[in-house]
Parts: structure tokens; C-alpha cells; sequence
């Protein structure tokens, strides 16, 4: 992480690169871009999603073994509730999840 310690500037090619950032669009094509990522997204469980921005926020301040207690432990919550029952239910019907964030 030179450019951290040198403030030497990054384009957007070489974030790519350094794997900073996900993607690189014209700037037409940043809303778009976003849209699509958004939708992926939401199309998830919402109780996942939410479980998963909190381990990866939460887990910096931890040392490896207690990140990855705690992600379990977030997982088998999420695993209990009746989102994580409609997704087995959807799978096995061949449709889409309907979440309800319970």
C-alpha cells in the first residue's frame, strides 16, 4: 500500500488492479452500474445481508479466531428465522424468495 504512505495519485485502472475497487465504468454508466449492484443485493435475504455488514464491520476490531466465532454465531442466527426457511422453501418450489426480514 505504497500510495498510502506516498499520496501518490491512483487512477481508476490501477484501484482496479489493486483491487480498491469492484469495478470501473464511464461515468454514463455509473447509475447504471449502481442499479444492477443494488438490485443483486436486494434480491438477497435482507437478514443475511445485515448480518454480513455487521461481522465485516465488527470483525476488524477482532483478532481471526474471535471474527470467525462471531461470524458463526451470526450465522446460525440468521439460520433460525423464517427467512432462512422461505429460502429452503423457494429453492425446493422452484421461485423466487419472498423475504420478510423475520
Amino acid at each position: 500500500f505504497e500510495f498510502l504512505f506516498t499520496g501518490d495519485f491512483v487512477d481508476a485502472q490501477r484501484a482496479l488492479d489493486l483491487m480498491l475497487v469492484n469495478y470501473v465504468v464511464p461515468p454514463e454508466e455509473v447509475m447504471p452500474k449502481a442499479e444492477e449492484l443494488a438490485r443483486k443485493i436486494t434480491a438477497n435475504a435482507p437478514l443475511s445481508i445485515a448480518a454480513i455488514k455487521e461481522v465485516s464491520i465488527k470483525g476488524t476490531e477482532m483478532g481471526m479466531e474471535e471474527r470467525v466465532n462471531y461470524a458463526q454465531k451470526k450465522r446460525d442466527e440468521v439460520l433460525l428465522t423464517e427467512d432462512a426457511k422461505e429460502g429452503v422453501k423457494a429453492f425446493a418450489e422452484k421461485r423466487a424468495p419472498v423475504w420478510t426480514g423475520r
